[in-house]
């Protein structure tokens, strides 16, 4: 379990009985069936206190903190709460697009894997190894982006983290899909979806790559994430993916856009709409 955003916490790991983790399993699948039966913050907040209560029977919580400070962090992050009743009280003039699902200033919470996190800190370094500089340079900072995404997985101090949902795997060109579900309640009501789920933030993903071999490019579905991360799963498997891994997590977000169409459903829906350039 991870704190992101919430300073001064530990990462703790936590080794549950099969009747536990089942136990667990089962809160989930009600966790999220409350929550599609509201459409306002409002009336999902409780619903997010009662699960940061839940987490706490099990010893999920980042070590240290104490589930009113879970609360408060994941439910009062500033961002939520003032922008979005700004927003809300001009009249929420945003536009979505109609081929996604799409939120803004919103609670979240999903169990999906195939899923990464990265922080400020290795999305800069990654930007800056492909500036045209150096080649030493673009070296030292790809090799900054890849330890610090390493450690972002670990680290209880991230700040305002992206999540990407599946990628494009190069080395056997083919897409892959994260998969599971992922609830929202926002600027845009609620959002709900389960199943196959792809990052589409109109923002270019990070490539990952082992030196000149082909590899993965991801899709960024979440931006601005703060709250609580807990990987699911064997340790080999969360060490050894290259920084992917099932995860489940609950907090706040300010922007997130994800798509459950295939690349052909998407060609398709464009060529009705008239869309395709030929």
């Amino acid at each position: 379990t991870q704190a992101c955003g919430i300073k001064g916490y530990k990462d703790t790991t936590v080794k549950l009985t099969r009747e536990q983790y089942n136990e667990l399993e089962q809160y989930l699948v009600e966790f999220r069936a409350r929550l599609n039966q509201t459409s306002t913050r409002e009336k999902a907040i409780p619903i997010f206190k009662d699960a940061v209560v839940e987490l706490d029977k099990y010893g999920l919580l980042p070590k240290g903190m104490s589930v009113e400070k879970a609360q408060h962090s994941i439910i009062h992050s500033a961002h939520i709460s003032l922008t979005s009743v700004l927003m809300e009280k001009i009249g929420n003039p945003v536009c979505f697009s109609s081929d996604n699902y799409s939120n803004l200033f919103c609670l979240i919470a999903g169990v999906t894997d195939n899923t990464s996190f990265e922080n400020p800190a290795s999305i800069f370094f990654y930007v800056a190894s492909h500036l045209n500089i150096n080649l030493y340079l673009m070296f030292l900072f790809y090799s900054l982006y890849s330890r610090i995404t390493g450690y972002s997985r670990f680290n209880p101090l991230g700040i305002l983290n992206r999540i990407n949902f599946g990628g494009y795997d190069e080395y056997n060109s083919r897409e892959y899909p994260a998969s599971g579900w992922l609830t929202t309640i926002g600027l845009s009501g609620l959002t709900s979806n389960q199943g196959n789920i792809r990052g589409a933030l109109p923002i270019e993903g990070t490539h990952y790559s082992a030196g000149p071999f082909p590899g993965k490019r991801r899709y960024p579905g979440v931006i601005g994430f703060i709250g609580i991360k807990i990987g699911l799963g064997s340790l080999i498997d969360y060490y050894t993916s290259y920084f992917e891994a099932t995860y489940l997590y609950i907090g706040s977000a300010l922007w997130i856009e994800v798509s459950t169409d295939t690349p052909e459903s998407q060609y398709m829906r464009l060529l009705e709409k008239g869309n395709m350039i030929t």
